[in-house]
């Protein structure tokens, strides 16, 4: 990052939990944070990183300053969904550090058991377009009661995304926010490997 002027990356441990580590990117520039999510140099040398120190968390100083409605780019993607035999639509959006937005929605099998929720369906696009680092994910179903990730998909979340923020909604525009640690309190992941 330093030799390309984007800025620069420190490296932390928790020290509540030794085998945590951040990575705390100090951006020159919001421009410059966005042409180093797009260098792939920098993709590929972050992700040895990852292996290597098993970072966990990403920290990024820069957002772009639009604010994006997640709630409204999750009922957009909710309409998209494949619910034939639930009838169960869902739409997720998920935001990136360097403020991209990546939605996904539920599609069903009718096995049930081959079924892929929304949350996951924009966690695994995400990695797929080579975004490494999150900030926050927006949930709606049309449901009264505001409806939470499942566990399958809260596994994933923190896997990939650290303690996010996770905004649930539903299509009269009713929200929550929680982080997604309340919602899953003791997770398996890479420390306890």
């Amino acid at each position: 990052m330093a030799k390309k002027k984007y800025g620069r990356t420190d490296i932390a441990r928790d020290e509540l939990s030794p085998n945590t580590f951040y990575a705390v990117r100090h951006w020159a520039s919001a421009s410059a944070a966005e042409a180093c999510q797009a260098d792939p140099e920098v993709d590929a040398l972050a992700a040895r990183l990852y292996q290597i120190a098993k970072v966990t968390h990403v920290v990024n100083g820069v957002r772009r300053l639009a604010s994006t409605d997640l709630a409204a780019a999750a009922r957009r993607a909710r309409e998209k969904a494949e619910a034939r035999f639930s009838h169960f639509k869902v739409g997720a959006a998920l935001e990136t550090a360097d403020g991209s937005v990546i939605t996904g929605c539920n599609v069903e099998n009718a096995t049930y058991g081959l079924t892929i929720c929304a949350e996951r369906v924009a966690m695994f696009k995400a990695i797929s377009e080579g975004h490494r680092a999150f900030t926050r994910i927006a949930i709606v179903a049309d449901t009264p009661t505001l409806t939470p990730p499942c566990g399958a998909c809260r596994q994933i979340l923190w896997e990939f995304g650290g303690d996010l923020e996770v905004i649930l909604s539903n299509l009269t525009s009713e929200h929550a926010t929680h982080s997604l640690k309340t919602l899953l309190p003791l997770p398996f992941d890479a420390r306890l490997l």
